[in-house]
């Protein structure tokens, strides 16, 4: 679904039970990027419980594994001091370092265990990698040949923006799909565009479809509407077979 399409549904839904709480453009706007934000936490941290985010987390997984490295993968990020600066990522999946022509698995440590694997020779010069801060840091810090490491990622949906006008003669509210650019008069622009008759500032849900439905049970949670069992159910269905 598009940004514009999630709205209509809500605004649907709203309109349905007469409710007077329909958010305005830029609520809704703010409300979209608040689901995305919720449920980005609940995929960097799987195991942390929220009832109201309740994809699939395999599929969700794997919609946003990013490999980088090796003959399929992008490029990898450039390796400073043994240091990959901030990739754009949730969290780290699985780090491989080549040996001979063959990929080995790297582990990934926590702060606690960096001195004891350096200490000990059966592990000093085997590779290991920590994150810190987003950063992963690679050790030993010798090894920062970037063409010997392959690593899977998760990475992080981008911010969605929900960008429209309004028109001039009758006060109706247009969304803007992506790239869309608006008309160059008679109407009010919502300021997320840099200038009148710029691209759109759109960018649509960066989600797989089959999480759709979860993100709008989210919006929904934060206006205060509490959407059904069967409408959830049948809000789901529909979204599978998109």
């Amino acid at each position: 679904m598009t940004n514009a399409e999630i709205r209509q549904y809500i605004n649907f839904l709203l309109n349905k039970e007469q409710t007077s709480g329909i958010p305005g453009p830029t609520e809704f706007g703010n409300l979209l990027k608040a689901a995305n934000e919720r449920a980005i936490a609940r995929l960097a941290s799987p195991w942390v419980e929220d009832p109201a985010a309740t994809f699939n987390m395999r599929d969700v997984e794997e919609y946003f594994s990013y490999t980088l490295g090796g003959p399929q993968g992008a490029a990898l990020p450039v390796i400073t001091n043994g240091v990959i600066q901030n990739p754009d990522m949730i969290r780290m999946v699985s780090m491989r370092w080549l040996i001979s022509g063959v990929y080995y698995p790297v582990d990934i440590v926590t702060n606690d265990e960096i001195g004891d694997r350096l200490r000990n020779p059966m592990t000093s010069t085997t590779p290991f990698i920590v994150v810190n801060n987003g950063n992963i840091e690679i050790y030993p810090t010798s090894l920062s040949s970037t063409g010997s490491f392959i690593m899977t990622i998760v990475r992080k949906p981008e911010t969605p923006i929900y960008d429209y006008y309004i028109l001039n003669s009758t006060g109706e509210e247009y969304p803007l799909a992506e790239g869309e650019v608006p008309p160059a008069a008679g109407v009010t622009y919502s300021g997320l565009s840099s200038a009148p008759g710029n691209d759109s500032a759109t960018v649509d849900l960066d989600w797989p479809s089959s999480a759709h439905h979860v993100l709008i049970r989210m919006i929904l949670m934060d206006i205060g509407y509490n959407l059904l069992s069967e409408e959830f159910v049948k809000l789901s269905e529909t979204q599978k077979m998109t």
